[in-house]
């Protein structure tokens, strides 16, 4: 008998269903180019699917096609070698629409696994996220922002090829990069995407999560009911009813909240949370009437709190708000718990950003290309210890720095091309981690800068001029890391770190 490998790929139900099964289409092919047969398909209860909520497809190759043939008669894998989550906020745990119950992300994922999140957070954010497992296994990141579309629209950001260039780094005897290359070109005739899978495989690196790492939490468990203990049709329980609310710090009681199933809920179908200015609150109801899953607790003051336990972050609650920034829809990623903002305190303000703008070309006056608005006060560029430099005369305008651009910094000038704005920028990285193209964008030591001048504008002005900059600036970065990659980097970097510290000396 042969070796079985199984990946699985969790996903948002109808945001990501064409990104999941990219993905799990192209490891199929990947392997078949080596002569691996498999099968990739999607749950079986996730369908029909939901919007956001949590889903898997599953891709399973093998070695011959009697051990594939094994693999084919269970109802879906037990063990995987390759969890993917391809939305970082799905490391809180899944819960389908079937309802499994909350589940860890790694659940399936075996001993010495992998499991890939797509992200522009660090391990150490992502992995208190994720439950502790009884035994060791390995966290790679993806650098990017969560791939999101539609049903019918699909955002091409390249996040399937990069996922695949990752697997073929952490799992090569699966397939290797030129197998994922091949694939790419024979399913995309697109060289670009088969560039980015190359540069994801020279650039992932994984982390080991030790069993004392992560959620303490114990995940949910259940016992299915013997078949001579279950009745004759299907009894539903009963929700009680509600009670008042009691203020933490009056300890006034009014209001209400209602009761709600103590087992099913509904926030791991998030990826973004509302959070509510109580300072600015009218008590107009609306938000209230029309929450879909009444997760609105109505507090002895009359003012309207988002239960956390019960909100699938669908968003009605800000669309129906009539008070500017009243009700603010805000990333999940950002959040560790589900307290409630009432007893929090006062409220969170969040000022809107103004409208976006035209750019002008310093040199021919032509107009176009855009310019976001953006914080007048709040600057970013003072958390960086690097910032991207770019080559503008190999820049292909394939658009993903734009796209994964956590912060969107980068304006889009007159003729198409990309300039980070220095101001904005906060050095994460994730433009050069995303851009195909080799040495188009730079990350370099923050240290060679004295100022955020637009690098597009120097271009406009002398290109000759430029390059030389350019050439300079790059030189600079070897002198630092952009932050921890791998187990032993420093180490090997500190033999550098010193024969630079012995020349300046010098």
């Amino acid at each position: 008998m042969g070796r079985l490998f199984a990946v699985e790929i969790v996903y948002r139900g109808i945001f990501q269903k064409t990104l999941a099964k990219n993905i799990s289409r192209a490891i199929v092919l990947a392997a078949h180019c080596e002569g691996k047969p498999g099968i990739s398909f999607g749950r079986y209860g996730d369908s029909p699917e939901r919007n956001g909520i949590p889903a898997k497809s599953f891709a399973i190759v093998a070695t011959d096609d009697l051990t594939l043939e094994e693999g084919m008669a269970k109802y879906e894998p037990k063990e995987v070698d390759i969890s993917i989550a391809v939305d970082d906020t799905l490391c809180k745990g899944v819960e389908s629409w079937a309802w499994y119950g909350l589940q860890p992300i790694n659940r399936l994922t075996k001993p010495g696994g992998t499991l890939i999140v797509t992200s522009r957070e660090q391990p150490e954010t992502l992995i208190p996220m994720c439950h502790r497992k009884e035994y060791p296994y390995q966290l790679a990141i993806v650098k990017g922002i969560p791939s999101f579309s539609g049903l019918w629209v699909y955002k091409d950001d390249h996040t399937d090829v990069r996922i695949l260039g990752a697997i073929a780094r952490l799992l090569p005897e699966l397939f290797g990069l030129e197998s994922v290359q091949k694939a790419i070109m024979q399913e995309w005739q697109d060289p670009v995407k088969a560039s980015s899978a190359a540069r994801s495989y020279e650039r992932i690196t994984s982390v080991t999560v030790r069993p004392e790492q992560g959620n303490p939490e114990e995940p949910y468990k259940f016992e299915l009911p013997k078949w001579w203990e279950m009745g004759e049709g299907i009894a539903i329980p009963g929700i009680a009813p509600g009670h008042t609310m009691q203020d933490p710090e009056s300890q006034k009681s009014g209001g209400y909240q209602p009761a709600r199933n103590p087992t099913f809920k509904k926030f791991t179908t998030r990826t973004m949370r509302p959070v509510v200015n109580f300072d600015t609150c009218i008590k107009c109801t609306l938000c209230w009437l029309q929450c879909p899953d009444s997760c609105f607790d109505v507090t002895p003051e009359g003012l309207y709190d988002a239960n956390m336990e019960a909100c699938c972050g669908c968003g009605v609650c800000e669309a129906v708000c009539p008070v500017k920034d009243c009700v603010t829809m805000v990333n999940e990623i950002a959040f560790q718990d589900n307290a409630k903002w009432w007893e929090m305190g006062e409220g969170i303000a969040i000022p809107g950003i103004a409208p976006g703008h035209t750019m002008q070309d310093p040199e021919s006056q032509k107009s176009g290309g855009y310019q976001p608005a953006r914080n007048p006060t709040f600057k970013k560029f003072t958390t960086r210890t690097m910032r991207p430099v770019v080559n503008f005369d190999t820049c292909i305008k394939c658009t993903l720095c734009w796209l994964q651009c956590p912060d969107s910094c980068f304006d889009v000038t007159p003729e198409g091309l990309y300039d980070a704005n220095m101001e904005a920028c906060c050095g994460c990285g994730v433009c050069e981690a995303v851009c195909p193209v080799k040495d188009c964008v730079t990350m370099v030591n923050e240290i060679a800068f004295q100022d955020n001048a637009s690098q597009w504008e120097m271009w406009r002005k002398d290109k000759p001029v430029y390059q030389a900059w350019l050439k300079e600036k790059i030189e600079h970065r070897p002198e630092r890391s952009h932050g921890f990659r791998y187990r032993g980097q420093y180490e090997e970097q500190v033999p550098e770190m010193m024969e630079i510290a012995r020349e300046d000396g010098a």
